[in-house]
C-alpha cells in the first residue's frame, strides 16, 4: 500500500479477473451453451472494451453514439469479447499508429434489406480503422474458423465474433472503411427495455 505501483497492480488484478470471467463464458459458449442475457447499455460496454484492447497502442480512438441509442439484450462478457477482438485486430493492423472510429446508431431494417438480418429495430455498431484493410480476395473467408492472414494468428477471433453475433440474433459484416482500412458492421437487435442503473 502506498507504493507508486499499487494502482497499476490493482488494474492488472482487475484485468485478470475480467479475463477469467470472459474465458469461462467463452468456454461455456463454445461447448454449446446459450448466452446469458441481460439488458445492456452499449456505450460504456464498448468504451471499456475498446480502451482495454488499445492499452499501449499509439492508435487514436474516437467513439460516437446516437444520444438516444437503444439498449440491447445479451451476454456482456461475450459482446465485450467481440468488441475487444475487433479493436485488437485494428490496433495490430495499425502498429505504426492510426485512427479507429466506433459509431453506434439506431436503425430499422426492412424485410430482405440486409442479407441474413431479420426485419426489426437494431443497434448498429461500425468499427472502422485507417489501416491497410482486408484484401477483397480473402474477405469472404475471414469468419471461417482457423482462417488467418496474420503471422502467429489463430483464426479464432473473427470466427468467435461471428458465432457470438449470430447467437444474439444479430450479424456481422466486413466492408471497406471510409477511413481507408477495414470496417466491421455489427447488428444487435434493439430492445425497448432500459438497462438497470
Amino acid at each position: 500500500p502506498g507504493n507508486k505501483a499499487e494502482s497499476q497492480l490493482d488494474k492488472a488484478v482487475q484485468a485478470t479477473r475480467h479475463a477469467r470471467q470472459v474465458s469461462n463464458r467463452l468456454l461455456a459458449f463454445a461447448k454449446g451453451g446459450e448466452p446469458s442475457r441481460t439488458i445492456l447499455d452499449v456505450p460504456p460496454l464498448v468504451q471499456e472494451a475498446a480502451d482495454f484492447a488499445l492499452q499501449g497502442s499509439s492508435c487514436q480512438l474516437s467513439v460516437v453514439f446516437d444520444p438516444d441509442l437503444a439498449c440491447i439484450e445479451g451476454d456482456a462478457g461475450l459482446i465485450t469479447q467481440v468488441i475487444h477482438n475487433l479493436v485488437l485486430n485494428a490496433g495490430q493492423a495499425m502498429s505504426g499508429g492510426g485512427f479507429l472510429l466506433i459509431r453506434g446508431t439506431n436503425a430499422e431494417v426492412a424485410e430482405a434489406q440486409i442479407p441474413h438480418v431479420a426485419a426489426g429495430k437494431y443497434v448498429v455498431l461500425r468499427v472502422e480503422d485507417s489501416g491497410p484493410g482486408i484484401p477483397e480476395s480473402v474477405r469472404e473467408r475471414i469468419f471461417e474458423p482457423y482462417f488467418t492472414t496474420k503471422l502467429g494468428g489463430s483464426g479464432l477471433g473473427l470466427a468467435s465474433a461471428y458465432k457470438i453475433m449470430k447467437a444474439h440474433g444479430g450479424n456481422i459484416f466486413a466492408e471497406s472503411s471510409s477511413l481507408g482500412g477495414a470496417c466491421f458492421v455489427l447488428y444487435f437487435p434493439a430492445t425497448e427495455q432500459q438497462a438497470p442503473q
